[in-house]
């Protein structure tokens, strides 16, 4: 990753040699006033996003964890319920209630 040459430090720090056609010393200070409160917005913004990216990885690690024990907590009950009881006219049960609940919801 390539690093940045400037900060805001640097910025406010940077003199320049003033030659007898050389830029009017002022409109510099002035312009290298704007980048520098610039700057220091850019760090800011930088830093509030390094956070937010920190808090949503915690978030995805956290969400990790809980699907992964959930889908352990359901292969265990998976295998506690013997696959012969589960049969057609249970599933069409489910079914109907499921699609009566859709129905009405949609009305």
């Amino acid at each position: 990753m390539e690093q940045l040459k400037l900060n805001s430090e640097v910025i406010l720090d940077k003199e320049f040699d003033v030659d007898i056609k050389g830029y009017s010393a002022k409109q510099v200070d002035v312009f290298l006033d704007i980048v520098y409160e610039d700057y220091l917005l850019f760090e800011k913004i930088v830093a509030e996003y390094k956070e937010h990216i920190r808090a949503l990885q915690k978030t995805n690690e956290d969400l990790i964890k809980e699907i992964d024990e959930t889908l352990k907590n359901q292969v265990v009950s998976n295998e506690m319920v013997p696959t012969e009881q589960i049969n057609t006219i249970d599933i069409l049960k489910r079914l109907s209630k499921l699609e009566q609940e859709v129905y009405n919801q949609e009305k």
